[in-house]
């Protein structure tokens, strides 16, 4: 207190006790940090909005978000960072704020990087003194959220569409009803929608024998949350049974079971068909009669009772872990370990040698080996081959005889082209069958019909014939086969006039036990008889030529024949000396006319060498003219008029006398012998004229009728008496030519006189058809 001097007499004091105040300002203060910090430090995004939904404070988040300085430039987030619908849509839960009424809602914008952002933002009025003074817009970024979400959105969208358009049939059931099932489940039962089936126990589609079992693996489902494939009957739609393998996995969430279906009926079937066929397999290889060896690593691991068989063993546990090369004959040994090596390759092709069997016996067997790529083993099919390899040598060695007996029977054949007699048929014969037969008591007799009979050819006959040769033959002899006796063989040869030929072999020769040996005597026996028969005829018809001649002219047709033949000899003649004799000196001239070509050579020697040499073309040349006056080349295709045309040139060079020769166009066909026979007629009256008649002129004529063709000849020569040599006229030459005429049915006339030259006219038949010759 001051006095009246103003001077401070006492101070007074008032004690206020502040503790609560203090305590309540700290509170405070405790309780505003606790604010800040989790205003500042909060993850989510605080804004602190004024009524007019200005900002007035945001914390760290925010800023970091929105960036550093809205507070101080009054920004309003809708309008910078929201677009149109989400300015109104926040406009809207603000004002909902303002009026007390808390907001909660999602939303979208882009920070300052341009980035979009999810948010949940809530909207909180912000209360002082028990009026709204402003908004807390809290917005936790979400944006990561909403991205997992439409990924899981996604998948789950996947995973629908695989349940649903998936090839396995799947269902789900809740309490053993179908809550679900897709398409592929619904034509596994047999239903055409997914309402025929929802709502219905899916044990209805279970078969009454697999109801119990369906149940208690639902249960056991529902305690392990999964259990494995289990195998069920069950019932379609329509009533058929099919065959079906279940998974099921439990939904904890769903409270609901997943079947995975799959339908094994045609699998099944395949199965239990593979299994059939197995057996069956099985059992074909145990009663095969074909060996089977099944081994692998080199080791025996099963062989079927054949396989047992060939091996030479009675139990199976006798081999199994043996090496299978153990069985093999050594000296194949190296071929069969290669063909085991090729087995593991694949399939080898049938090959053969040889195994020894248990007791020491060498067998001969074709193996086919084949790789099984599943149990790495090889199976083997051994087949005997020891009965076919003994045939084949016996094949072999019956080939070698029948190929001996075959050239044996052609040599026989050709030779006997040289016998003209009965008596050295019979005699050859008797030789060949000796020779080859190894028997030396073979003998050919003739039985006459009294039962006498003699040794035609040889020496032995049988010690018992039966009492009546020819009723023996009646029943049982047929001809050329073989008759086996006690003490021989007998063989018919034929019946000619009455009598019976046999031919006999009185031992039991071991060659004629072989079939080969039986057919060959067989065969040169049909040969023989054949030739016995013309020989026969040959001599009845030579008597009765004998017989004709002596008493008439030779008839024409045996003329055609006799001059056919000589032709038939002319050919094989002129063959002859043009394939052998011809090239021969041909051969001999080149050698020649090449030694000579060499200069080393003594002058004289070399010009002796030459005059060989124009010998041996000499001797070419008129091997070629005997040649072709033997056969004619190109009669027969040329025709007569060209033929002799060519004749008439060739005679000119060698003869001092002129040729005329006139034809006329000739249509008439003419036989081949008809142009031989006039051919060989121009020939003979050339050579005459050369030989005897002395001419300087000869004129040919050509002519033809409507049924005939006539030959002319004259000539300038010393001619003939015609009288005096009528008679004498027995050899080749006029003789020859007048018989040639007659075989052909033709006329010939013959006028001269002394020193009036020779005129001959020679006219036969021919035929109607037209031909150019």
């Amino acid at each position: 207190m001051k006095n009246d001097n103003c001077e401070i007499t006492r101070i007074d004091g008032v004690v206020v006790d502040i503790t609560s105040r203090k305590m309540i300002e700290d509170t405070l203060h405790r309780s505003e940090q606790r604010y800040k910090s989790l205003f500042q430090y909060h993850n989510d995004t605080i804004l602190e909005l004024d009524l007019d939904g200005t900002i007035i404070s945001m914390n760290q988040a925010a800023e970091i978000a929105y960036g550093e300085g809205y507070v101080a430039e009054g920004h309003k987030i809708w309008t910078e960072f929201l677009g149109a619908e989400g300015v109104r849509r926040a406009a809207e839960y603000f004002q909902m704020a303002k009026d007390g009424r808390p907001q909660q809602f999602e939303i979208s914008s882009t920070d300052i990087n341009g980035n979009v952002q999810n948010w949940d933002v809530k909207k909180i009025p912000i209360y002082v003194n028990g009026e709204i003074t402003g908004v807390f817009a809290i917005g936790t970024d979400i944006t990561s959220k909403r991205k997992i979400d439409r990924k899981l959105q996604e998948s789950e969208e996947r995973y629908r569409r695989l349940i649903e358009l998936s090839p396995q049939p799947i269902a789900s059931m809740r309490d053993g009803k179908l809550i679900f099932i897709n398409a592929a489940g619904l034509k596994l039962l047999g239903a055409g929608s997914v309402s025929e089936l929802i709502g219905k126990s899916i044990f209805d589609f279970v078969h009454p024998e697999y109801v119990q079992m369906a149940q208690d693996r639902a249960e056991l489902v529902r305690m392990n949350k999964f259990i494995g494939t289990s195998e069920y009957k069950l019932v379609r739609m329509d009533g058929q049974t099919i065959e079906a393998e279940v998974s099921g996995i439990f939904d904890d969430q769903m409270q609901s079971t997943l079947m995975v279906i799959n339908d094994v009926t045609v699998r099944n079937k395949m199965e239990r068909a593979l299994q059939e066929s197995e057996e069956r397999y099985r059992q074909m290889v145990e009663l095969s009669p074909i060996s089977i060896v099944v081994y692998k690593d080199r080791k025996l691991t099963y062989v079927n009772p054949a396989g047992l068989k060939l091996i030479g063993v009675k139990e199976l546990d006798g081999i199994i872990g043996i090496n299978p090369l153990k069985f093999v004959h050594p000296d194949d040994s190296g071929f069969a370990r290669k063909r085991m090596e090729q087995s593991l390759r694949g399939l080898c092709s049938p090959e053969e040698y040889r195994i020894i069997r248990m007791d020491g016996k060498t067998v001969d067997v074709s193996v086919t080996s084949i790789y099984d790529v599943k149990t790495l083993s090889v199976q083997l099919v051994l087949v005997d081959v020891s009965a076919r390899k003994q045939a084949e040598q016996a094949l072999l060695k019956s080939e070698e005889m029948n190929r001996l007996l075959v050239e044996l029977s052609d040599r026989f054949s050709s030779d006997l082209f040289g016998v003209l007699k009965v008596h050295e048929l019979e005699q050859r014969l008797i030789k060949e069958v000796r020779d080859v037969i190894k028997a030396s008591k073979v003998s050919l007799i003739e039985v006459e019909r009294n039962n006498r009979f003699f040794i035609r050819c040889g020496h032995h006959i049988p010690e018992r014939l039966p009492s009546s040769l020819f009723e023996w033959n009646q029943n049982i002899l047929p001809v050329c086969e073989i008759v086996d006796m006690p003490d021989g063989h007998i063989i018919k040869l034929g019946e000619i006039r009455g009598k019976m030929y046999l031919l006999c072999i009185c031992e039991k020769p071991q060659t004629l036990t072989l079939p080969s040996y039986r057919i060959w005597l067989e065969t040169i026996c049909r040969y023989v008889s054949v030739l016995y028969d013309n020989f026969r005829v040959i001599e009845d018809l030579t008597k009765e030529l004998e017989e004709i001649t002596t008493h008439q002219a030779t008839p024409s047709w045996l003329l055609r024949l006799l001059f056919k033949l000589s032709e038939h000899e002319r050919k094989r003649l002129s063959q002859d000396l043009h394939d052998a004799a011809l090239q021969e000196q041909i051969i001999w001239y080149r050698k020649l006319d090449q030694l000579i070509s060499n200069q080393s050579l003594p002058a004289k020697l070399q010009e002796q060498l030459e005059q060989i040499t124009q010998g041996l073309l000499d001797v070419v040349y008129q091997i070629r003219i005997t040649c072709n006056e033997l056969r004619p080349p190109m009669l027969k295709e040329e025709g007569i008029v060209s033929s002799l045309e060519a004749l008439f040139e060739f005679t000119q060079l060698r003869s001092n006398y002129s040729i005329e020769f006139s034809a006329f166009d000739i249509p008439l066909t003419l036989t081949d012998d008809q142009i031989t026979g006039l051919y060989r007629i121009v020939q003979e009256l050339l050579a005459n004229a050369s030989k005897h008649s002395n001419a300087t002129r000869v004129h040919i004529f050509l002519t033809s009728g409507p049924d005939w063709i006539q030959l002319n000849y004259e000539d300038n020569g010393i001619g003939m008496d015609i009288s005096k040599v009528e008679n004498t006229f027995v050899s080749m030459g006029v003789y020859g030519m007048k018989e040639r005429v007659r075989s052909m049915n033709g006329t010939i006339e013959f006028r001269s006189s002394p020193d009036k030259g020779l005129a001959i006219c020679i006219c036969i038949p021919a035929s109607n058809e037209i031909l150019t010759i």
